[in-house]
């Protein structure tokens, strides 16, 4: 999808780079294939494991295979909204209960959002600011690590940024005197599916109403306040019945709602606003300085932006808030998603940072890293030539592209911690439970006890979901059985007691 390039309100964004409408697609098609190639090199195989939050995911898609009850919340495993889930199952139906078959629709979604931020940029600001944004993205290590994990945030940034270009094309539509109330729908439905993906997407309807009060004042000053509310109308009902089924579902499980949000809140903490305060200056030095230091989000607590986007970044977040201020609704978008899109992070007690619940805020800080660098080109380009300009940009390029690649297939992927966090272990055990006959019994002595889902321990459920074993039907076709300790029962011994009590079956212990 291009665009024309038309805007809305006051725009403070200099355009000194111009590319034609065909050198523009050609750019867009290298960089959505630079994004392909980082998201699914070796994806079958990298990351090495699969955590239980991945594998819960995949139980849940068995689960609907075996059922045929596609649901919109599946409560186990702290709650989960049910579109990625529901994504997952063709996929494994295809490709079989794999690593990747869940992590495939992650990455594929990753891969259209790059592509949703080209969009909006190029709608808000202009063609170069979008390619711009884009080529942030897809080069973006953070970014390309969870476009590889099969994890249902990886959906929440492609709807919203393909909901809000939508909804500003559909806006403008109206603004041309042109009939907008179908793309208003359509931008209605496509943002109210994102309510479908995660908890933090609940933070973003702050932003869409800021959004349609601007674009309410513009209308009424020139004289399409009417056509404005149809569309808004549209979108607003779209968005309502699209996420209807989630809000009938929560009203019918009130604690589902909040259950997550309770466990993880600042208000658990001592000092709650001392906290927010903390929270507040770890996200901050999270882009710049020292990042998420779980080996599963991050390699070795780096900085979640590389420093040379970092910097663009900073000086864009300048520019931004200076033309925001002189009135530019452009710049003003992309810093208010900036801030909102971090209030989940700002409220929460848990890992900060914390580079997962911070996804929706990846977005605009490229967009906004596209601004400095088109603040820059403008200072620059008068002073060096044509020449001179596309040869450094060459090599920037080209280390922009190696930077995300050589982080994760080169430093990231090989670290011990990485296989940790990444439960290798209960997958080497999955994977020498397959190659036994069917017809042996398998049991699976879990010592550690804990949660279950379905009757199976959480704590193993990458085992449970390769080798096919969540529903009561899947293990009695595996003959694989799982086993806990009861109710005030020692761990201590417990392997042991129960390889006794079963002697004809093969015993696996899961400390």
């Amino acid at each position: 999808m291009s665009s024309k390039g038309r805007r809305i309100g006051p725009q403070a964004v200099s355009r000194p780079f111009v590319v034609s409408e065909k050198q523009g697609r050609m750019m867009l098609a290298a960089i959505l294939l630079v994004a392909a190639l980082l998201r699914l090199w070796q994806l079958s195989t990298q990351p090495r494991g699969l955590y239980r939050d991945e594998a819960m995911n995949g139980n849940n898609a068995l689960q609907i295979l075996e059922t045929g009850r596609f649901q919109v919340f599946y409560p186990e495993n702290n709650g989960r909204e049910g579109l990625f889930i529901n994504a997952c199952v063709p996929f494994v139906s295809v490709l079989g209960n794999t690593a990747y078959a869940i992590r495939l629709p992650a990455a594929l979604f990753g891969i259209l959002t790059v592509w949703g931020v080209y969009c909006l940029a190029a709608e808000l600001f202009a063609v170069p600011v979008g390619l711009a944004a884009a080529f942030f993205m897809a080069t973006s290590y953070w970014h390309v690590t969870f476009s590889r994990m099969a994890l249902r945030a990886n959906a929440a940034g492609f709807f919203l940024a393909w909901g809000l270009f939508l909804l500003v094309a559909g806006v403008e539509r109206q603004r041309d005197g042109e009939a907008g109330v179908t793309a208003m729908t359509l931008a209605g439905v496509v943002y109210g599916l994102g309510f479908h993906t995660y908890i933090a997407y609940r933070a973003t309807p702050l932003l869409v109403v800021v959004m349609l009060v601007y674009y309410l004042r513009r209308a009424r000053k020139e004289g399409w306040s009417g056509a404005f509310w149809k569309g808004a109308a549209a979108f607003g009902v779209a968005v309502v019945l699209v996420a209807l089924p989630l809000m009938i579902y929560f009203a019918q499980n009130p604690g589902t709602f909040f259950g997550r949000t309770t466990q993880v809140s600042v208000t658990n903490d001592p000092n709650p606003m001392l906290r927010v305060a903390g929270n507040l200056w770890k996200t901050a030095l999270m882009y710049f300085v020292s990042g998420d230091t779980n080996w599963r989000h991050n390699y070795d607590g780096q900085a979640e932006v590389y420093w040379p986007v970092a910097i663009l970044v900073a000086l864009g977040i300048v520019v931004a808030a200076g033309a925001a201020r002189r009135g530019s609704f452009a710049h003003g978008v992309m810093l208010g998603w900036l801030a909102i899109a971090a209030v989940p992070v700002l409220l929460s007690n848990d890992g900060i940072p914390h580079a997962l619940r911070s996804v929706l805020t990846i977005p605009p800080v490229c967009v906004l890293a596209a601004v400095g660098a088109n603040r820059v080109y403008a200072s620059v380009a008068p002073k060096v030539s044509a020449g001179g300009m596309a040869g450094v940009g060459a090599l920037m390029a080209l280390g922009l592209c190696w930077q995300p690649y050589h982080v994760y297939f080169d430093l990231w992927v090989p670290n011990p911690q990485v296989a940790s966090a990444f439960d290798a272990g209960l997958v080497e055990i999955a994977e020498q439970l397959n190659g036994m006959p069917a017809a042996a019994p398998k049991v699976i002595a879990v010592a550690t006890g804990g949660d279950l889902a379905n009757g199976t321990p959480l704590s193993v459920a990458p085992i449970v979901y390769l080798t096919r074993s969540y529903t009561k039907k899947q293990q009695d076709a595996a003959n694989i059985h799982y086993v806990m300790p009861a109710a005030g029962e020692p761990a201590a011994g417990f392997c042991e007691k129960a390889g006794a009590a079963l002697p004809q079956a093969a015993v696996v212990c899961v400390r």
